[in-house]
């Protein structure tokens, strides 16, 4: 719900994701550089920056061995409910305010790095809540009803 409700920590998360994901590792430094190029540089950035890492910290989904060590991804958490996977993709759905998206680039969403997800497209199918789509010859796209 975070997600939604603060776009700034969509953002972070995003890159935060993107960066674990291609260099397994990621430094606060980074993260800012990547937030300023897409918010300007604001003072309260860095502030913002500084305290959703430390919330990823507490949360447990970041882990830092030291000052002036990078941050590496903790073990990820999995779920087999499948409404709660459901409603994480949801909040994913709704916080990136488009209409649809891929059901691949959901599936690997940068911003769902601290989870393994298993949802199968049947079980989006039967949700009230889903509606697949094709476009082209094997694009599937998921939007909210």
């Amino acid at each position: 719900m975070i997600l939604v409700a603060y776009p700034v920590f969509l953002d972070i998360v995003v890159i935060t994701g993107r960066l674990l994901g291609l260099q397994g590792e990621v430094t606060s430094g980074q993260i800012r550089r990547g937030i300023v190029s897409e918010w300007g540089n604001r003072t309260t950035l860095t502030r913002s920056v500084n305290r959703i890492l430390q919330s990823m910290r507490d949360w447990r989904v970041l882990v830092k061995k030291g000052n002036n060590k990078p941050y590496t991804r903790s073990r990820k958490i999995e779920s087999d409910n499948v409404d709660v996977n459901l409603w994480i993709i949801e909040a994913i759905i709704r916080a990136e305010d488009a209409p649809a998206q891929p059901l691949t680039r959901l599936e690997r969403h940068p911003a769902l790095f601290p989870f393994n997800i298993k949802l199968s497209r049947s079980e989006l199918l039967e949700s009230k809540y889903f509606e697949l789509s094709r476009q082209g010859l094997n694009r599937q796209m998921v939007s909210l009803r």
